[in-house]
């Protein structure tokens, strides 16, 4: 028969070139390049590599999933709906947590919780029990206690603590302290050393509070045209990011607020 080859019929209907193979190598590498650059257990690799599928979606599911934005954003609606349909449930835990064991930790989480609810001087009682003990000059303790008298308008006290803080650990968070002596100096009134602090800090501090406590005390001083400069600056950061921690998010309906009429 003319034109009849059977090798060229033989291979018509063989695939070209076997694309599963390297790309299941390739996702196989992608996940065991992730496994040891973000120091997850070395037996992650062999799992991957012995099970080619399976263990890349198990391996995505235990570990990357958990920490994505999108279980983020999962977990906080969740805790909101929580939230609304039982508002006191964290607050009446954390004090049954305490009822049953008075230890420091649970004293913590509590004083933590009052927090949340703006409970600060209950917040202070508990934070300043936490200090005692092993833990009687504990940084991080006399920060949140710093932070609670703060928050409860009680600035003498806060800049005490917070130089005891600073005399006795220099090198502790350092951005927070100074943040915090910024939120101590407004409350005393003294706003041109509050400006600067706050300008200082916008450059160096990861999150948007220095930022949003900057407009809004232009704001308050008068300075409108600023102030919306900065608040601007907020809701474009705001706009670049699919999902921002609930820590954040808190400054940026705050910016929203004070940016709305009236």
């Amino acid at each position: 028969m003319v034109g009849y080859n059977p090798v060229e019929t033989c291979d018509a209907g063989r695939p070209a070139v076997p694309l599963i193979a390297p790309l299941t190598l390739v996702i196989q590498g992608f996940f065991i390049y992730h496994v040891f650059k973000t120091g997850r257990p070395y037996w992650w690799a062999f799992i991957i590599f012995s099970f080619p599928i399976l263990g890349c979606v198990i391996y995505y599911f235990v570990e990357v999933f958990p920490t994505s934005r999108e279980a983020t954003s999962a977990r906080r609606k969740t805790r909101q709906l929580v939230r609304a349909m039982n508002p006191d449930a964290d607050l009446k835990r954390r004090v049954e947590d305490l009822e049953v064991c008075g230890s420091t930790e649970n004293r913590a989480f509590l004083a933590q919780e009052c927090m949340s609810r703006d409970m600060f001087d209950e917040a202070a009682r508990l934070f300043q029990s936490c200090l005692a003990g092993p833990f009687e000059k504990d940084p991080a303790f006399r920060q949140r206690l710093a932070e609670a008298l703060v928050a409860g308008g009680r600035y003498d006290e806060a800049a005490d603590v917070l130089a005891l803080l600073r005399d006795a650990n220099p090198d502790h968070r350092a951005n927070d302290c100074e943040l915090l002596q910024a939120r101590i100096l407004e409350g005393q009134g003294r706003n041109d050393e509050v400006l600067n602090l706050y300008r200082g800090l916008i450059g160096k501090f990861a999150g948007l509070e220095p930022r949003y406590r900057y407009g809004a005390l232009l704001k308050k001083l008068g300075n409108d045209e600023s102030s919306h400069q900065i608040f601007e600056e907020i809701l474009t950061h705001a706009r670049r990011y699919k999902s921002l921690p609930e820590s954040e998010e808190r400054w940026i309906k705050q910016t929203r607020r004070a940016l709305s009429p009236g």
